[in-house]
């Protein structure tokens, strides 16, 4: 740093002598060392591990990139868990548009603005168990099932089977998406409370209001909240699991659905690693999905930092 003295340059500041806080670093490491050995060790095991036949009894062999290329080349249940979790990916752009249409509307009303948000948000407050028993419970006994009657009476085809392998997978992530809704929508509040009132003074100069104040002002200026909601719904639409085990288990008497009709990757490596005891080909599993998750956060990270308006 460069000060002056007496009208003249200083090329170099005077040290202040001041000690560095040791109390703060004392009170962080307990979680620094939860942190590296229960999370970055673990990473770094299973990625060697990714590459032997490594099964919880014999001792491990290096097999190289064979794990990999079986998934890649040689697996049709891999693929068949890839197409299940795009499916999941590919629902998460309508969960955000229903949780900001939801954020939009909760903070235009007049009053009663924390009670619709705790009813909303409710679901969400739920663990993904509790929530699973009730959606295998609302499913059970396939085409005579609640959910099934009730959709008859309000004007659905009659005999919907949820349980069977058409319609298990749009049940599964209906459900997920009802329980996604809610935390999203709460930061997208947060979000749109943050947008200067002046910007939609100013667009309504040159007419942009309604739809046009949405997208040239207001998408613009939560570029970064939609960014965070994107990539936390993405990797959490990739990591579905909890649910899928419920509903399967209790709805249908199948661990994931019948005929593997949810299974998706995290299912594939606990099945993988738990039941067959074929850790190094899960734990490949786990890297190759981490890959696909690290390239779209980095999409999704350029274009919420790169400064372009959504109109333009």
């Amino acid at each position: 740093m460069v000060a002056t003295q007496q009208g003249g340059p200083v090329k170099h500041a005077k040290r202040t002598g001041r000690k560095v806080p040791v109390l703060p670093y004392v009170f962080l490491l307990p979680m620094m060392l939860s942190f590296i050995v229960f999370n970055l060790i673990p990473v770094f095991w299973s990625f060697g591990l990714s590459f032997t036949n490594y099964n919880l009894i014999t001792p491990a062999h290096f097999v190289g990139g064979a794990n990999y290329a079986h998934a890649l080349f040689h697996s049709s249940l891999f693929w068949l868990a890839v197409r299940h979790t795009v499916w999941f990916v590919v629902a998460v752009p309508l969960g955000i548009l229903i949780s900001l249409s939801a954020a939009f509307l909760i903070n235009a009303l007049p009053w009663g603005q924390g009670l619709f948000r705790f009813i909303y948000y409710l679901p969400s407050a739920l663990s993904s168990i509790a929530m699973g028993v009730l959606w295998a419970f609302l499913i059970s006994f396939g085409s005579k099932s609640i959910l099934s009657v009730v959709l008859h009476d309000i004007g659905f085809a009659a005999g919907l089977n949820f349980t069977g392998p058409g319609l298990f997978l749009v049940f599964v992530i209906f459900s997920g998406m009802l329980t996604g809704w809610g935390p999203g929508m709460v930061i997208f509040s947060a979000g749109l409370r943050g947008v200067n009132q002046e910007f939609y003074d100013a667009g309504k100069l040159d007419g942009a209001v309604g739809l046009k104040a949405t997208w040239y002002i207001t998408l613009p200026q939560i570029r970064l909240t939609l960014m965070y909601v994107v990539i936390t719904g993405m990797i959490g639409s990739f990591q579905v699991f909890e649910s899928l085990f419920v509903i399967g288990s209790l709805g249908t008497g199948q661990q994931f659905g019948p005929l593997n009709s949810g299974l998706t990757l995290v299912p594939l490596i606990y099945e993988k690693a738990f039941s067959y005891l074929q850790f190094g080909y899960a734990s490949a599993i786990a890297f190759l999905m981490l890959s696909v998750i690290l390239v779209l956060t980095v999409l999704a990270m350029r274009y919420g930092q790169g400064g372009q308006a959504l109109g333009k």
